[in-house]
């Protein structure tokens, strides 16, 4: 899966992270300065190529589609998502940081995001020798504990004296978890039998 964090234009870039299960390193993040992608065409054309690409899944001899991306609703994303689902691509799905959590353990949706975030790491969660992506997550402040709630992220800019893109679009990756494709036909009862044996007392 794949989660992107759009700019507003200017100096913070459009950022794009993947993740495979308990990797976030095999795929290096893909960065669009944000004075390229005032027009929402740009992003579209980025994005149609995630989403139509095959990516490794840190198995080299096994490649795979992008199974969801993960929007920040914030910036251009509203033409984007809608033109890349006019194209097709139904596994697009918007994030609304500011939207409630439905953990109740957390404030809003970006805590949530951030504390799944948080967990996996601890869990065995790797990622790319990203200085500034364990910057992120380093300095970012706790304001309320029940339920959890982070800093602003404009606040955390202002501190550090840039955007974290990286923790956004990283933590997007767990806005809801995905089941594979094979999975879902498995469960919905689409296995692929074993050819029918009869049996006997010689076999």
């Amino acid at each position: 899966m794949a989660g992107c964090d759009f700019a507003w234009g200017g100096e913070d870039p459009n950022t794009v992270r993947f993740r495979h299960g308990l990797d976030m390193w095999s795929i290096p993040p893909i960065k669009v300065p944000g004075e390229q992608t005032r027009a929402p065409e740009v992003m579209i054309g980025h994005l149609a190529n995630v989403l139509t690409k095959e990516w490794p899944t840190g198995i080299t001899w096994r490649k795979q589609k992008v199974t969801m991306l993960f929007c920040d609703s914030a910036g251009i994303a509203g033409p984007v998502v809608i033109r890349l689902r006019e194209m097709g691509f139904s596994n697009v799905v918007e994030c609304n940081f500011g939207a409630h959590s439905i953990d109740p353990k957390y404030k809003n949706v970006r805590a949530m995001i951030i504390g799944r975030y948080k967990e996996w790491l601890q869990s065995g969660g790797s990622i790319d020798p990203s200085k500034e992506l364990s910057d992120d997550m380093r300095h970012i402040q706790v304001v309320n504990y029940v339920p959890l709630q982070f800093e602003e992220k404009k606040l955390l800019k202002k501190r550090l004296g840039r955007s974290t893109d990286d923790l956004d679009s990283a933590a997007l990756t767990f806005y809801m978890p995905i089941v594979l494709p094979e999975v879902q036909r498995q469960a919905m009862g689409y296995r692929k039998e074993k050819p029918f044996v009869p049996a006997s007392a010689y076999s």
